[in-house]
């Protein structure tokens, strides 16, 4: 059975003392952290005041008060200590790219940043790359939608990836069923749109660049 989006997320994250979920929502995988001692600390953050204190009663139901701080925070803006690792997940590819962009620095000196995009992730490849941060894993589940997570590593050394590279990812094979899948669904999402939009070229290409990688080619 597939892991949950919030177990695949947790799968992912290396042991740290002081881990940062940005947007943490409800504060689930903020309190997994903590529950499974893969931090010391984690600080729970989001734009808005309403999503914190609904993670701070996740917290006092399952009566854990140690460890967590919550941050109304604009990605790092208001966050002062310097965090090991950082989780973006449950949120587009280009608000992704604008929170590490806007705190470029500090990104760069964690040991660990996790991120699961809801859209876009094909510009989250082409942002990590190009800002010198190493994808070190891809994962991928189904829970009413497919979620890729990946975990990035600072490296300093900035590469280039063709628009292939960045839409497919590298380290995703059609071994894994469920990776499988989801490049059938693609298959068929870009099909219907090639058949409304007969001139929609990068469509056009994605598709070509999945067949490649069906057939053991890509």
């Amino acid at each position: 059975m597939p892991l949950s989006r919030l177990d695949l997320l947790v799968s992912l994250i290396d042991p740290c003392t002081l881990a940062v979920d940005i947007g943490t929502d409800h504060g689930y995988l903020a309190l997994k952290l903590l529950q499974k001692g893969i931090t010391q600390r984690v600080i729970a953050t989001d734009l808005r005041p309403l999503p914190l204190k609904q993670a701070q009663k996740t917290f006092a139901q399952a009566n854990v008060f140690d460890g967590i701080s919550f941050v109304v925070s604009d990605g790092l803006l208001a966050i002062n200590d310097q965090p090991d690792t950082a989780i973006l997940a449950g949120m587009g590819g280009d608000l992704i790219i604008k929170i590490i962009t806007q705190s470029l620095d500090r990104f760069q000196r964690m040991q660990q940043i996790v991120v699961q995009p809801n859209s876009h992730i094909e510009k989250v490849r082409q942002f990590a790359f190009s800002h010198g941060f190493m994808i070190t894993q891809e994962r991928i589940t189904f829970e009413g939608f497919y979620y890729i997570a990946l975990s990035l590593t600072p490296s300093n050394r900035p590469i280039f990836v063709n628009e292939k590279l960045a839409y497919l990812g590298e380290l995703l094979t059609i071994d894994d069923p469920i990776y499988f899948e989801y490049l059938q669904f693609e298959t068929n999402r870009l099909k219907t749109i090639l058949s409304q939009h007969s001139h929609a070229d990068v469509a056009r290409r994605q598709l070509t660049w999945i067949m490649e990688r069906l057939d053991g080619q890509g």
